[in-house]
């Protein structure tokens, strides 16, 4: 049974690389998907599970705990997926995956900041500012996350077990 988590930064392209691995090892590959079928088992929506996975609680969270509840869902549809024989799994959901189920290889895609900016201009289309805002916003995103499930920043290699610098 092959299942590889894979977490990178915005436009480190990680996606890419996790296609190719799956492409290459004949097995599944998702990533937003596991978000839509997380909606449709829980009705909870996709963008509600995504700002979750950020680690973001509204100011009503205390009385809905609707981060709590998201958190679930997306657990829910991870250990529903990695029944699965062969998958390859690229998100923030590797986070949720715990460290006691060990046939999950965890991999980390890291890229200097200079690469990112790059990628985001040449592929994405986006001028300078606007690459720098989002790889910004998003890196502090990613540090919420790993901040509220482990203490921890989300580069750090106790978290993965291969970390690959692009």
């Amino acid at each position: 049974m092959t299942i590889i988590a894979v977490f990178s930064g915005i436009h480190s392209s990680g996606d890419e690389i996790a296609r190719e691995v799956a492409s290459r090892l004949q097995c599944e590959f998702i990533s937003n998907e596991l978000l839509e079928e997380a909606e449709r088992a829980h009705g909870v929506p996709e963008a509600t599970l995504a700002r979750a996975m950020t680690g973001s609680r509204t100011l009503f969270n205390r009385l809905t705990r609707d981060f709590e509840k998201s958190i679930g869902c997306v657990k829910a549809a991870i250990a529903k997926r990695l029944k699965a024989r062969d998958l390859v799994y690229h998100g923030p959901a590797t986070h949720l995956i715990p460290s006691e189920i060990t046939h999950v290889l965890k991999v980390a895609i890291v890229a200097e900041n200079e690469f990112r900016l790059r990628q985001a201009i040449d592929k994405g289309g986006l001028d300078a500012e606007e690459a720098a805002r989002q790889i910004k916003k998003a890196d502090e995103d990613n540090a919420r996350w790993t901040t509220l499930l482990f203490s921890k920043s989300p580069w750090d290699a106790s978290l993965y077990d291969l970390k690959i610098p692009i």
